[in-house]
């Protein structure tokens, strides 16, 4: 049976296809070493990857980005840091991003090396299904 092809008797979606979501809403990270949500799964949606990342560091020190998710409320980092060099941006394609499948929603923390607290925007891309 192809992807989203109808079941005869229940007249339902057996296999949606992917759906590729732009999360809109720009992240504001400020307070270091912060749980944020970046992403709230959707409720039909079991897993997502994220597609596309880009980040403005607008602080002069250099600031990492973390993507993890939170299991037994504990953060657990899931993709490799992102480093943003301090007043710059870095833009991080499908192609650059390891390919790990989140089931739940996605948490982003930043961690300054010096005393300044991050300030950091954020936008993802999401294709869940």
């Amino acid at each position: 049976m192809s992807v989203g092809a109808l079941s005869s008797n229940k007249r339902t979606l057996l296999n949606p296809p992917a759906i590729v979501k732009t999360h809109n809403a720009i992240i504001s990270i400020i307070a270091a070493a912060t749980d944020t949500t970046a992403y709230q799964l959707s409720p039909r949606a079991g897993r997502f990857v994220v597609t596309k990342i880009m980040a403005f560091n607008d602080n002069a020190a250099e600031t990492r980005i973390t993507l993890g998710e939170l299991v037994a409320a504990v953060f657990t980092p899931r993709l490799p840091d992102i480093v943003v060099m301090g007043d710059l941006d870095a833009s991080l394609t499908e192609n650059e991003i390891p390919a790990f499948e989140f089931t739940t929603d996605l948490i982003v923390r930043a961690s300054v090396a010096a005393a300044a607290p991050a300030n950091v925007l954020l936008m993802i891309e999401v294709k869940e299904w």
